[in-house]
């Protein structure tokens, strides 16, 4: 059977392309009313949870004294570490809520937000 160099293009062609990205998710937006559901230890100081903003997939959590940036998986979720002990690790549920973990160097927050309309 002699193939044709033509076809085997087309079809090789038609195989590789894919959608044009528009860099977007479905998780980007701004999330917003945090409210703090526990602190470890129990002492740790009442704080104002850092906002919110997912924007070509990449989270931006930014607080009084510091930014913390990273990529959002494809299944929403997310997680951020530094060299200066700060850390988050949360995810987006269906209902597009952002529940999360924020590590300080001596207390851990867990943290829920609503993303706006």
């Amino acid at each position: 059977m002699k193939r044709s160099p033509l076809l085997m293009a087309l079809f090789l062609g038609a195989c590789s392309s894919a959608p044009a990205s528009s860099g977007g998710t479905p998780y980007d937006g701004t999330y917003i009313n945090p409210v703090i559901v526990n602190r470890t230890p129990p002492d740790c100081p009442n704080v104002i949870p850092p906002s919110v903003t997912i924007g070509s997939g990449i989270a931006t959590l930014s607080g009084p004294n510091f930014v913390l940036s990273g990529p959002t998986n494809l299944s929403g979720g997310v997680t951020i570490a530094t060299n200066g002990g700060r850390s988050f690790q949360g995810q987006v549920d269906a209902s597009f809520a952002l529940r999360g973990r924020f590590t300080g160097p001596n207390c851990v927050y867990d943290v829920y937000w609503t993303r706006a309309s």
